[in-house]
């Protein structure tokens, strides 16, 4: 029920939403290519190369979880829910080989890619139901149940420094806000929020964020406590990334053809790392308190977007993608 319900809310046909659920506050976030996918994208196409294969599409999904866990970071500082953007996918998803990114005698003019991604493609949507990560659909402002007055209602959040906010993929240019937040680089997610009181703007309908303003903040609550119990929540509903596994015959060349490894995956793609939390937290790493946030923005995003460790070692000819994937955080998803 959950997949159906949230595919017909994406589409604008689940009518049986009561009033309750557009009621609230709300935090948007606009989502557009993430840097490492648009050099990858222009690189294929210098060389005369299709773009479309799953190392492009593992490098837009980790963009997209480091995207989605700094704005509800900021969403559960500000207290509001989260406005999922629409996201682009690659590949298609099966639980068995693939043929360029698509089902074995799909043809490409039958599955175009990239394709805009139901959310139920990346992620388990009973895990986020019973979260409390609260959400709403990409097309929630759309929703004709949302009284015009509090569509309008806006703050747009910027960073100093961030660029321009670019249309996202569904060809959508960034809604204008009725009222500006600047904040700084490395101001942190709970100064975001206390920004926002002392303008006298909390009870703002919704707040809009863009993904490259949202990358220059700080990664912390403000506290190791409140990252603790954050992380838990992430773990809990994006944890589904590294179970999700890629095989296709353009990218894992060793099937087929050798009988020791008759189907090689690409396991999972990267969690973001969890907000600094103290040795003795959930994944056991990060500082005793929230480490100094940097405020030169270039340090932030060379910080950001360094090559995470990858180990390669495969187990029946499968390779994973990190090395922080070890059996007790399956089991600790899987029982959650």
């Amino acid at each position: 029920l959950a997949v159906n319900r949230q595919r017909f809310r994406e589409a604008g046909l689940w009518l049986a939403d009561g009033e309750e659920y557009f009621r609230g506050r709300f935090l948007a976030l606009n989502a557009s290519v993430p840097p490492a996918v648009a050099a990858a994208l222009g690189a294929a196409r210098s060389a005369g190369q299709s773009p479309n294969h799953i190392g492009v599409h593992a490098a837009a999904l980790r963009g997209y979880l480091a995207e989605l866990r700094d704005a509800l970071a900021l969403a559960r500082a500000m207290k509001r829910k989260l406005i999922l953007p629409p996201l682009q996918c690659w590949s298609d998803r099966y639980w068995n080989a693939l043929v360029r990114g698509r089902f074995p005698g799909v043809r490409a003019d039958a599955q175009p890619l990239p394709f805009h991604c139901p959310f139920d493609h990346l992620f388990d949507n009973e895990k986020w139901a019973h979260s409390d990560a609260p959400i709403r659909e990409h097309s929630f402002l759309d929703s004709h149940r949302v009284l015009d007055r509090d569509r309008n209602d806006s703050v747009r959040l910027v960073v100093r420094g961030a660029p321009a906010e670019a249309r996202d993929h569904l060809g959508r240019e960034p809604a204008v806000a009725a009222r500006t937040l600047e904040l700084s680089p490395g101001d942190d997610y709970a100064k975001a929020a206390s920004a926002l009181q002392q303008k006298g703007w909390g009870g703002a309908y919704v707040v809009k964020v863009g993904a490259r303003s949202l990358e220059l903040l700080c990664e912390s609550l403000g506290s190791a406590k409140a990252n603790a119990a954050f992380n838990k929540v992430v773990q809990r509903v994006l944890g589904i990334g590294e179970q999700i596994r890629y095989c296709d015959d353009a990218d894992n060349r060793r099937w087929p053809g050798d009988a020791r490894h008759p189907i090689n995956c690409t396991w999972g793609f990267h969690r973001p790392p969890p907000l600094p939390e103290g040795s003795g937290g959930l994944l056991g790493v990060g500082a005793s308190a929230p480490a100094a946030c940097r405020t030169d923005a270039k340090e932030i995003l060379a910080a950001r977007f360094a090559e995470p460790e990858r180990s390669w070692k495969g187990r029946g000819g499968e390779s994973w993608s990190t090395q922080d994937r070890p059996g007790y955080l399956y089991h600790q998803y899987m029982n959650k």
